[in-house]
C-alpha cells in the first residue's frame, strides 16, 4: 500500500478542497500560489502580466506597454480597426497573418475574436462592444513569426492595443479584472535598462480604484505604491495580496529622468468572487 496524505488548498472565501495524493505530490503541502497552477483550487486560475517600453527620454507616469499614450477604452465599448505599418502582416503575407484578441465585453464578460489582417489596409472586428483588450498574440504567420510593421487596433484615432514591430505579442503591464472575478495580486517585478546614461527609474503599482471609489469615466489611475530603480531588476512579493473587483485596471506606471528600456509585470491570480 502506497503512503498517501489529504492537500488542503482554502479560497478567499474560506472554502476547503481536499485532494488524496501520492507523496510524488510532492507532500507536505507548499502553499496555496502553487496549488492554484496545479489546477488543485476550484474557480482560480493564474492571471498577471507583463510590460516593456522603451522610453527615448524623461518620462512621467506612463503605462510600461507598447509605447504611445496608454487609452483606455469607454465603459459602453468599442469596435476597432486593425492595420500594420508593413503589408507584409496580411493573410498571404510574410509576418503575422492573424492575430487573437481576448478582451472583455461592455459587461465585462471574456471573449474571443480571431481577426485576419490586411497589411495597411484597416480591418474592423466583428465585436462593437470591446471594452478592454487583456492580450492580443500572434494566431497564424508567413515565413516569419513575427510582426514587420507596428500593429495597431485603434478607433478614431486613438490606440487601444499594439503588437510592435519584431514582437508577437502585446507586452502590456495593465489588466483588466472580468465579471465576476477578483484579482490578487501576489507580487510585482520591475527593471530598468539605461547603459552609461544610468536613468533613475521610479515605477508606481496603480490602479483605477482606491478606498472603495472606481474611477472609469474619465479613467483616473492612483497609486498603491512605488519602487525607484537604477539599472537593476526587482522582484517584490507582497506580505499579503492586493484583492481588485471586476472591470478594475491594474497595472505599472514609470517615471525616469532619460532614455531606458523599462519592464515591469504583475502576478497573482484571479478567484470567483
Amino acid at each position: 500500500m502506497s503512503a498517501q496524505g489529504i492537500r488542503l488548498s482554502t479560497s478567499a472565501r474560506a472554502d476547503t478542497s481536499h485532494q488524496l495524493v501520492t507523496r510524488l505530490d510532492r507532500l507536505p503541502v507548499d502553499g496555496i500560489n502553487n496549488d492554484i497552477a496545479r489546477g488543485y483550487v476550484p474557480g482560480a486560475v493564474q492571471f498577471g502580466s507583463f510590460g516593456e517600453r522603451d522610453f527615448p527620454g524623461e518620462a512621467f507616469e506612463e503605462m510600461i506597454w507598447s509605447d504611445g499614450t496608454y487609452n483606455v477604452p469607454p465603459v459602453t465599448g468599442i469596435q476597432l480597426s486593425f492595420s500594420s505599418t508593413s503589408a507584409d502582416d496580411s493573410a498571404s503575407g510574410t509576418g503575422i497573418r492573424s492575430i487573437e484578441l481576448h478582451y472583455l465585453n461592455a459587461n465585462l464578460e471574456e471573449k474571443i475574436e480571431i481577426v485576419t489582417l490586411n497589411g495597411l489596409t484597416a480591418v474592423l472586428t466583428s465585436a462593437t462592444d470591446i471594452r478592454f483588450v487583456n492580450l492580443m498574440h500572434i494566431n497564424t504567420a508567413g515565413t516569419q513569426s513575427i510582426a514587420q510593421g507596428n500593429i495597431q487596433g485603434s478607433n478614431n484615432g486613438l490606440v487601444y492595443c499594439s503588437i510592435l514591430a519584431g514582437f508577437n505579442v502585446q507586452i502590456s503591464s495593465a489588466r483588466m479584472v472580468p465579471k465576476n472575478k477578483k484579482f490578487y495580486v501576489a507580487g510585482a517585478t520591475a527593471g530598468a535598462i539605461s547603459g552609461t546614461s544610468a536613468a533613475r527609474v521610479l515605477i508606481r503599482f496603480v490602479a483605477n480604484a482606491y478606498n472603495g471609489l472606481t474611477f472609469n469615466d474619465p479613467i483616473i489611475f492612483l497609486p498603491y505604491g512605488s519602487i525607484g530603480i537604477q539599472d537593476s531588476t526587482v522582484v517584490y512579493q507582497f506580505p499579503v495580496p492586493f484583492a481588485f473587483g471586476e472591470g478594475i485596471v491594474v497595472g505599472l506606471r514609470a517615471s525616469c529622468d532619460k532614455g531606458c528600456i523599462v519592464t515591469g509585470g504583475l502576478y497573482g491570480w484571479l478567484e470567483d468572487a
